[in-house]
């Protein structure tokens, strides 16, 4: 982002009496233009136990040849089983470590899609998923840095309401008649009915 590197194997030529500062000539043996694949996360902040949803998944080679033999990882947290992805390519899986093999990446070339996971039913609600997703290429990379991404998804309950009543008070006869107004708010992340 805002310079390019070159690797260049420079061959000097020119006689032994060429002096420092006169002009000379050279061949240009090699350039090696950098790569560098990187990789973006994506999630819900909030998730249920028993519930399934999804991450996303994007890889991409942002240099300017091409990633060679790009692979990238996925590892699950503990309370989550993998379900299915839409991946161009066929996943490996190993415990909770998903394992995608791309070849090669042309430069911009890009890889999306989106994975479902399940959350196990003993899930404790209130605590953290935190995925990590890393991709790696063979060829020599410009920046580590955008290599390894994660999210984290707050475990939380499905089904949760807020109920108002109105009025707080009224004053009526004995024999009179009066009305409340009972209002239900679903706060929770899931649909639900009520009678």
């Amino acid at each position: 982002a805002g310079f390019v590197s070159l690797d260049l194997t420079i061959q000097a030529l020119g006689g032994a009496g060429t002096s420092p500062g006169e002009a000379g000539s050279a061949i240009v043996e090699s350039i090696g233009f950098p790569t560098d694949v990187a990789v973006a996360k994506s999630a819900l902040p909030e998730a249920v136990p028993g519930r399934a949803f999804e991450y996303g998944l994007v890889v991409r080679n942002e240099g300017l040849t091409t990633a060679e033999a790009v692979t990238l990882v996925d590892t699950l947290p503990a309370e989550v089983a993998y379900v299915s992805d839409n991946a161009p390519v066929v996943v490996a899986q190993t415990g909770g470590a998903l394992t995608w093999a791309f070849g090669d990446l042309a430069p911009g070339q890009t890889v999306a899609f989106s994975m479902v996971v399940r959350v196990s039913e003993t899930a404790v609600v209130g605590g953290d998923l935190v995925n990590q997703a890393s991709v790696s290429t063979v060829t020599n990379e410009i920046d580590l840095g955008d290599n390894s991404r994660q999210t984290t998804t707050r475990l939380t309950t499905g089904y949760a309401f807020e109920a108002e009543l109105g009025p707080a008070s009224q004053t009526l006869n004995l024999d009179g008649a009066g009305s409340y107004r009972l209002q239900l708010r679903n706060t929770g992340v899931l649909a639900d009915g009520y009678t």
